[in-house]
């Protein structure tokens, strides 16, 4: 990321058996913070909010099936993020360390 957390890249990377996770950090524009969950079905849901002046990079843990969408729009892999409040949701997302 850039200095002062201006350009964020968020890069989750869901490890078999562990089905949700949050960090946040308040950096000098605001609070910065990312959280997921495994859903009932398998899919990833992810949810990043931006602090006015920044901006994020989200790059999908996907797999060749993955459907990616953000805010409820079909998106690539890497999706670039503007402040404020994300919902991105992968489809049969790619799990560290499973079968």
């Amino acid at each position: 990321s850039r200095p002062g957390y201006r350009h964020v890249v968020f890069a989750p990377r869901p490890p078999a058996g562990i089905e949700w996770a949050r960090a946040s950090v308040d950096g000098p524009l605001g609070p910065t913070s990312i959280a997921w969950q495994i859903e009932t079905g398998g899919d990833l849901s992810v949810d990043i909010v931006l602090p006015f002046g920044a901006s994020g990079s989200f790059i999908a843990p996907a797999t060749e099936e993955s459907e990616i969408v953000c805010d409820e729009i079909p998106s690539d892999q890497e999706v670039t993020l503007g402040p404020g409040s994300h919902r991105l949701s992968v489809t049969s997302p790619r799990i560290s360390g499973a079968g």
